[in-house]
């Protein structure tokens, strides 16, 4: 398989989100308390909507796709057929995976575009991650939120790549002090080159997946429910 070397291509929106008034998510949402995660309103994250438009018409069908990521001497590498989408899953070909660097999780990510970044497995297998900071969605608390292909839900991962919290959520917060937020009724608001999320609805759920608020709460009553729930 030929390879040839390429300069990533930068697709970045960033997302800023709202439910009736705004809410940002904090990149330091791992060490900062509830109410920084929820009311900080100078930090935003950035994130690729171009999943959000990705549509696999017929899911039976295999679709080749393309691959961009990092050897093992951190050069970027661009492969013409990675690997294939099948069944709303995604298998990344043997001759990337002899090139790719692998984390030291024992996962490796690759940017499918027009899709978005992914985190693969040593066994090929690879699942579409939320896009943060123009790669896939960072660990917090020993999860990250992925995007189920076929229904575009949002679910959470733990560090070996497995899933921890199956897909069923419209949005999610990062989890903090192991409890996330997340929303139904959820619209995109498309600004220029900025996208908006507006939620109507917000709960909240714990480390299991279950609900601990269910998700019926505008954002100002949820943000005071969050920050009971997780102080000391």
């Amino acid at each position: 398989m030929k390879k040839t070397s390429t300069i990533k291509p930068v697709v970045i929106c960033a997302l800023t989100l709202i439910s009736n008034s705004l809410a940002k998510e904090s990149p330091n949402s791992n060490t900062g308390d509830s109410e920084n995660l929820i009311n900080k309103q100078e930090n935003k994250h950035q994130y690729d909507l171009s999943v959000e438009k990705h549509i696999i018409k017929d899911s039976s069908k295999s679709l080749q796709i393309k691959g961009i990521f990092q050897d093992k001497n951190e050069k970027t590498i661009s492969f013409q057929n990675a690997g294939l989408i099948k069944n709303s899953k995604i298998t990344i070909n043997k001759n990337v995976l002899d090139e790719i660097r692998w984390k030291k999780n024992g996962l490796a990510e690759i940017f499918i575009p027009k899709l978005g970044h992914c985190y693969v497995k040593k066994d090929g297998s690879a699942i579409l991650m939320k896009t943060s900071d123009n790669g896939a969605d960072h660990f917090v608390e020993g999860l990250a939120r992925y995007s189920d292909l076929k229904n575009k839900t949002m679910g959470f991962i733990n560090e070996k790549g497995d899933i921890e919290i199956q897909a069923q959520f419209e949005w999610a917060f990062p989890f903090n002090k192991n409890h996330a937020l997340v929303a139904k009724e959820v619209t995109f608001i498309k600004d220029g080159e900025y996208s908006t999320v507006s939620a109507k609805k917000w709960g909240c759920i714990d480390k299991k997946g279950k609900l601990v608020i269910p998700i019926e709460f505008d954002y100002k009553e949820i943000s005071a429910k969050h920050t009971k729930l997780t102080k000391p």
